[in-house]
């Protein structure tokens, strides 16, 4: 089995156990890092980093609110098991947990005062928010051994590109279209925000930083800080009815990478548009009668007839047993387009 990067946390409050911990941490991994850290806004941090609630204050005040030690470690013989985890049963790199648990029962209670990854995914996503590198650039990168800092994006980001260069490990997202002119320009003309679909929205607000527009719950029209500008994203989710639910997941499950950002493949872009097309417009504008035609050959604008577009995406559904969904209330719901599908 390949090796693994994964990190441990000694939070302020666990610091009097911190050469005890390093010590039995180098008997069993090598440890490639060590970082003393200090956040500027300890409880934004925190909330942002476990993404669990809307204010972390409680647990803030336990692990202390001062300097804690990040202690990156590479686990050359990873081994997996079943553990009972804080959500539940979990197969787990035991390695790094059992390690953990044993440290927990030295520093506490309470029993938080340690934190370490279970898998290589969560070792990514923390790694990349607390550093801003990922778990393979990190060995390849010169970063302090202390910081006075903040996870990254913490005011916003310097650029689209590093936006999405956290994305890409830290959550599953693809940009839904109109992605032509990223990561150069952010709007495509005429278009006026990026479409994420994510697999989970409250993840997402967290690390995008991402302030909700409207007041209303189902609203998912958010701005994001970029550079000097605030940029419209419309966060749609897993299992929020934009799209059938396993319409949404197997986009996601069959994404692909362009130019630094998540998008679907070419198969699930032409019929999501042409569903969003259909589906959520009034009718099929004629600026997405060329957009469509153009990827693909095999048809022409001028095919995009009501009826001929109802029958191409009825055959799509049908195919992969799809339902058509009503979105939340500020999209645009065609019923006559949905009726002509079902009884046409």
């Amino acid at each position: 089995m390949n090796s693994e990067v994964h990190l441990f946390i000694i939070w302020e409050n666990a610091q009097k156990h911190k050469s005890n911990f390093l010590s039995k941490i180098s008997q069993k991994l090598d440890i490639i890092g060590q970082h003393n850290i200090t956040w500027g806004d300890f409880e934004d941090n925190l909330t942002r980093f476990y993404r669990k609630r809307p204010v972390m204050s409680d647990k803030a005040n336990r692990v202390g609110r001062g300097t804690f030690t990040l202690v990156v470690v590479e686990d050359k013989s990873p081994k997996y098991e079943q553990r009972n985890t804080s959500k539940g049963q979990e197969t787990v790199n035991i390695n790094i947990f059992d390690l953990k648990e044993s440290f927990r029962s030295i520093s506490g209670p309470p029993n938080d005062l340690i934190h370490a990854t279970n898998n290589t995914v969560e070792s990514n996503h923390d790694l990349t928010l607390l550093l801003g590198v990922n778990c393979t650039d990190y060995k390849s990168t010169n970063i302090p051994n202390i910081l006075n800092t903040n996870l990254v994006g913490y005011d916003g980001w310097k650029n689209i590109s590093e936006m999405f260069y956290v994305l890409n490990n830290t959550l599953d997202y693809i940009v839904l279209r109109n992605w032509q002119p990223l990561p150069n320009d952010f709007l495509l003309e005429g278009h006026g925000d990026i479409d994420l679909l994510v697999d989970n929205l409250k993840d997402a607000v967290y690390i995008l930083k991402a302030k909700p527009v409207f007041p209303e719950k189902h609203r998912v029209h958010f701005k994001v800080k970029i550079g000097n500008q605030q940029i419209p994203f419309d966060l749609r989710f897993v299992g929020d009815d934009y799209y059938d639910v396993n319409f949404e997941k197997d986009m996601l499950n069959t994404k692909v990478s362009l130019r630094g950002f998540n998008t679907p493949n070419a198969y699930y872009h032409f019929y999501s548009l042409l569903y969003h097309a259909f589906i959520h417009k009034h009718n099929i504008k004629d600026d997405y009668k060329v957009t469509l035609s153009a990827m693909t050959e095999d048809y022409t604008p001028q095919d995009f007839t009501q009826v001929n577009a109802s029958n191409i995406l009825k055959d799509f559904l049908t195919k992969h047993n799809y339902k058509i969904t009503k979105p939340e209330p500020s999209v645009r719901y065609n019923e006559a387009g949905v009726n002509l599908i079902q009884n046409g």
